[in-house]
């Protein structure tokens, strides 16, 4: 099926009724293909196992001051100059949230998104679970310095002992695993299994839970706190160590910790394995003022939810950082980065995001008191020059607005 940036899961006859012809209906074992997750992103409960976060019973503000931002300029990746609305309809956008100095100044919705959907925000999830453990941290309740198996004896034995919490952190725990979406072999399909994303197959014998899952990992790929390497089963074990060190499921500790002294609006819904273990590494769902509120939440310093000294560790990650940044299979995408505390932090720090496959982007420039959030769904799981388009459109309208 051809698909085009402006094409809306409407008008490709997309949904999950089951009266629809099978080229066009949406599935528990489909959801995530394209042109399909045009469709699932805003309807993650029909295709997964849920769990719910409260919001807050009383809702935070967020004041509009709406300004027209869709002829500021940016330079894209191929060259060309475009504007911020060509960058808004070739990227497959959701919705699209700017907020300046805590007042909204562009809000959109496309492909049917409405205000109250919910939407799956991919890998952002980390860093709203790193955010958790920061809050823990500064609250005395985990060490960051802390052995893993310390904390899950259960571990004891895997690839995953030895590194410490914020070795979870930072994706610098050795272990023989890479996140793969388009051509996943039978250890990745597993792990998607465990982790809630996908239904077992018929003769499926594997694990069917994430610490099952987890267990089964025992090569090593070097030695713990060397190179960066993208793996999202780290921030699932982190899940796991927030949930041991608070006694509660992470989405319980998520609602009294951040989502309601927040201000949240809506529900967050989160992905949960057979256990009921909340898929930390991308699995939470939420509307887009919630996914702007948070973004505003970190690039105003906190808002005395979370630690301002835990954010500004965030932006500015130690020099060693950026030298495992540069070993690993990011450097030519993102080169001069580094990766701190489940954030990408662009050269030089200050600037700093939550990306997540398919286009979610949180972008956070605490200087310049701006914060955007955009949910999309791109066909490609990982399109670099999509990722940039994006990132220098919105470091463009940063600039204008503080010209």
């Amino acid at each position: 099926m051809q698909q085009d940036a402006q094409d809306t899961a409407a008008e490709l006859g997309l949904g999950s009724d089951a009266s629809l012809p099978k080229a066009r209906r949406v599935t528990a074992q489909n959801w995530m293909s394209p042109p399909f997750n045009r469709y699932a992103l805003q309807h993650i409960q029909q295709f997964t196992r849920t769990a719910r976060v409260p919001h807050a019973s009383k809702t935070s503000i967020l004041p509009e001051a709406l300004t027209d931002i869709g002829d500021v300029p940016y330079p894209a990746p191929d060259g060309e100059q475009r504007r911020f609305a060509d960058m808004v309809a070739r990227t497959w956008t959701d919705g699209v949230l700017v907020i300046h100095k805590g007042r909204i100044i562009h809000e959109q919705y496309l492909n049917g998104m409405r205000p109250e959907t919910l939407h799956l925000m991919f890998s952002c999830s980390k860093s709203m679970t790193s955010t958790l453990a920061g809050i823990l941290v500064h609250d005395g309740d985990l060490d960051a310095e802390q052995r893993i198996e310390d904390l899950l004896p259960e571990f004891e034995g895997t690839a995953l002992a030895g590194g410490r919490i914020q070795d979870l952190l930072d994706m610098r725990v050795s272990v023989n695993i890479t996140d793969q979406y388009t051509e996943p072999d039978e250890q990745a399909i597993s792990g998607a299994i465990a982790g809630g994303w996908r239904m077992p197959h018929l003769g499926y014998e594997g694990p069917e839970e994430i610490v099952s899952f987890i267990r089964t990992l025992s090569e090593p790929d070097g030695e713990h706190a060397d190179a960066f390497h993208y793996r999202s089963i780290l921030t699932d074990t982190l899940g796991l160590c927030i949930e041991r060190t608070t006694g509660e499921p992470l989405y319980e500790s998520l609602a009294h910790r951040i989502w309601q002294p927040m201000g949240a609006e809506h529900d967050l819904v989160t992905i949960v394995d057979a256990a009921g273990h909340a898929a930390a590494s991308g699995g939470f769902n939420c509307c887009l003022r919630d996914f702007g509120r948070f973004a505003w939440m970190i690039a105003s310093g906190g808002l005395d939810i979370v630690p301002g000294a835990w954010i500004d560790a965030c932006k500015s990650p130690p020099d060693e950082l950026y030298r495992a940044f540069e070993q690993s299979e990011y450097a030519e995408v993102f080169p001069g980065f580094a990766y701190f505390n489940k954030w990408w932090v662009r050269p030089g720090g200050r600037v700093f995001m939550a990306l997540g496959i398919h286009g979610q982007t949180m972008y956070i420039d605490p200087d310049n008191e701006f914060a955007a959030a955009k949910f999309s769904s791109h066909p490609e799981p990982v399109n670099e020059a999509q990722f940039w388009e994006q990132i220098r459109a919105f470091e463009a309208v940063a600039a204008a607005l503080n010209a």
